[in-house]
């Protein structure tokens, strides 16, 4: 997983896609607040840049913001979320999943997502 989402990178779905992440900042930041919430509950990831994040969370608390969202959002800064957890939760489903199929898994603690290429790959 990749440190996030920035300003700059532009959305691939949903009702602002090919918007850039600051052209939704500005128009409808509740969107942004909504979707990296539902995408942290539903997909256990972390969405957003960290500076996107403290973005969105100093949005939350002026009026403007505290209006709009009326409360329904997490702010990230005052309420972070438990990132080790949502791995060891990940973890247990995915043993779980296997133990139910019969498949054996060979999980590491902590293997890395990408460790390169091996020399198998050659010179591009």
């Amino acid at each position: 997983m990749s440190d996030g989402n920035t300003l700059d990178d532009k959305l691939n779905f949903g009702k602002y896609k090919g918007r850039t992440i600051r052209e939704v900042m500005k128009s409808d930041p509740g969107y942004l607040c909504w979707l990296r919430d539902n995408i942290l509950n539903d997909k256990r990831q972390i969405f957003l840049a960290n500076d996107v994040n403290a973005a969105l969370d100093v949005w939350l608390i002026t009026t403007e913001g505290k209006k709009r969202s009326k409360g329904q959002f997490r702010n990230w800064s005052s309420n972070p979320p438990d990132v080790a957890a949502m791995n060891r939760e990940v973890k247990i489903q995915i043993e779980k999943a296997a133990a139910d199929t019969g498949v054996a898994l060979h999980l590491q603690s902590q293997q890395p997502a990408f460790n390169g290429y091996g020399n198998e790959w050659g010179a591009f």
